[in-house]
């Protein structure tokens, strides 16, 4: 008896498709599949309508005591006030709660410790 080598399947055919698909399985079985850590989202105490309240809140507060520069400070290479994290925007609203009492009692921003460095580092660029 001859040898006969098979055919390839014609191009086209589910018979061309199986014998590539067994092809590239047959290369992963020695494979390890990559790997990654994939973080569990932090628990949150603040839902939606809180962090609206606070939202609407911080921008009263904006408004009725020109504190648009604690605002600007706290988002600083960030969008704007929307974009914060619950962390960022619960510790934004305590900060701009003691600055209105600070302008309730005359004392200035800057002189109460509110306002801070937010320029840009040499370590940076």
């Amino acid at each position: 008896m001859e040898n006969q080598k098979k055919e390839p399947p014609a191009a086209g055919t589910l018979e061309a498709l199986a014998q590539v698909i067994a092809q590239r399985v047959a290369r992963r079985d020695g494979q390890k599949p990559k790997l990654r850590l994939v973080e569990a989202p932090r628990p949150s105490t603040i839902d939606n309508v809180t962090r609206d309240s606070m939202l609407r809140r911080i921008r009263w507060l904006r408004d009725h005591y020109n504190l648009g520069c604690l605002i600007d400070q706290a988002t600083f290479n960030t969008p704007g006030i929307d974009c914060l994290e619950n962390d960022a925007l619960v510790r934004l609203h305590q900060e701009m709660e003691a600055a209105r009492e600070c302008c309730m009692d005359g004392v200035p921003l800057d002189e109460a410790g509110f306002i801070r460095d937010v320029s840009i580092r040499d370590t940076w660029l």
